[in-house]
């Protein structure tokens, strides 16, 4: 629960604008603290202050206990999200004393941290605390239901052998024991949603009254400017083109793509290769992979909060491609962001062709 300032300076006249990252991960992993993220270029080249920021995650952060506990575990859901809205507060309430401006406040957040900026655009503790937001590759429209926590919380407390009468004794089970049980706690439940992530926060009725995008925009944050997009072949950070999958077949394709969508693929194969008539099935696959569900999720929820008709919604597609993989790689999850932090000759081989 740190967060870390970097500022062009003091003082010197006019308050910046602020930027609050918010890092990736999904619900589950990932910090605010890695080099990658020093935001002391960004903050130089565009002269703003920014803020990047851990909270609790995984087990510790999203685990549903007030059906077992009782009131004082009514908000044991959204916990981690909360650590951000109490970041965001602070820097309400002290980002003047480092140059910055605490009425222009943007989160952004790429992957998990563009889930967190989607859902805290439905918070009510989170009004007011910003006034932009961006989501980077994490689009996400429908949480986890009631009833789905309840069923991941049973499944935990049976991974360690505890009953229901016994979950105050999470409280005292060391810290490696209880990832490793909520692992594979997650591994046994199937998630709902496309996409959907371990850990993502129950819609609780309290801090998080509803799904954040569906069916609509949130009310609360109709007046929020959004920007809201994704990597052109996201899909390649996690199925890595080598020989073996840079050869698949049409066969191949369409089993995967079964898969991935169910049912009969051909509509889908062949809409894609309509407009990419030159693609081998590889490039094929990864277009669609990466489409279902991240594009389309982030063109959904662009258009719903277009149909708002408040604040501006704008929408980009990220098609820089890596030299890593010999081209294969393409434009892969996580590519944007040594761009967006200016911190290009740290980045390693995935942007910087390597001798």
């Amino acid at each position: 629960l740190v967060l870390n300032v970097f500022t062009p300076a003091l003082s010197g006249g006019r308050k910046r604008p602020v930027m609050v990252w918010l890092h990736g991960g999904g619900f589950s992993s990932g910090s605010g603290s890695g080099r990658i993220l020093d935001g002391t270029s960004l903050a130089q080249t565009h002269d703003v202050v920014v803020v990047t920021l851990n909270h609790r995650l995984n087990v510790f952060g999203y685990t549903w206990l007030g059906d077992a506990i009782g009131s004082d575990f009514a908000l044991s859901s959204s916990v981690g999200l909360l650590d951000i809205v109490a970041a965001l507060q602070w820097v309400r309430d002290n980002i003047g004393r480092f140059g910055g401006d605490p009425g222009l406040v943007t989160i952004f957040g790429q992957s998990g941290g563009g889930r967190k900026v989607a859902t805290l655009m439905a918070m009510p503790s989170a009004k007011g605390l910003f006034h932009r937001a961006i989501i980077e590759s994490g689009a996400v429209l429908r949480l986890t239901t009631h009833e789905d926590a309840v069923k991941q919380t049973d499944l935990l407390l049976a991974e360690l052998g505890l009953k229901a009468g016994q979950v105050r004794e999470l409280q005292s089970v060391p810290m490696e024991r209880l990832l490793s049980a909520a692992g594979a706690a997650q591994r046994k439940f199937a998630l709902r949603e496309p996409g959907m992530t371990a850990n993502t926060p129950m819609v609780d009725g309290k801090a998080i009254p509803g799904h954040p995008w569906d069916p609509k925009g949130p009310a609360l944050s109709v007046d929020i400017p959004l920007l809201i997009g994704y990597a052109r072949t996201e899909e390649t950070l996690y199925d890595r083109p080598t020989p073996e999958t840079l050869a698949l077949d049409e066969a191949g394709l369409r089993q995967r793509v079964s898969k991935r969508l169910g049912g009969d693929p051909t509509r889908v194969v062949d809409a894609f290769r309509k407009v990419h008539p030159q693609a081998t099935p590889w490039d094929l696959w990864i277009l669609i992979a990466t489409n279902h569900p991240r594009g389309t999720y982030s063109r959904e929820l662009a258009k719903r909060k277009a149909d708002q008709r408040g604040a501006s919604a704008f929408a980009y597609r990220y098609d820089w491609e890596t030299p890593e993989g010999g081209g294969h790689m393409r434009s892969p999850h996580t590519i944007e962001i040594q761009f967006v932090f200016n911190n290009i000759k740290i980045a390693g081989p995935l942007i910087l062709k390597m001798p």
